[in-house]
């Protein structure tokens, strides 16, 4: 499963989709998410879309950054509960 079907008309040189594929593949897997119609697969989509149209082009670095920042907002989201 790749990104590019949730780049919504935005264009990437090909390899920041390369580092974006990587980042989006591998936070799916640890999630386990496999279905591409699921609300989560577009929420970790948009956060490296988000990262990658600031500047992150590094795999590994982009696939770090998006984890970190999805996990914060989940944990905050499950502790306001």
């Amino acid at each position: 499963m790749l990104i590019r079907p949730y780049l919504r008309d935005q264009a990437f040189e090909p390899e920041v989709l390369e580092a974006m594929d990587f980042a989006f593949v591998t936070i799916c897997e640890a999630l386990a998410l496999s279905n591409p119609v699921d609300g989560m697969n577009q929420r970790v989509a948009d956060k490296i879309v988000e990262l990658a149209a600031g500047g992150m082009r590094n795999p590994t670095a982009l696939r770090l950054a998006a984890m970190r920042e999805f996990f914060a907002k989940t944990s905050q989201r499950r502790s306001a509960r």
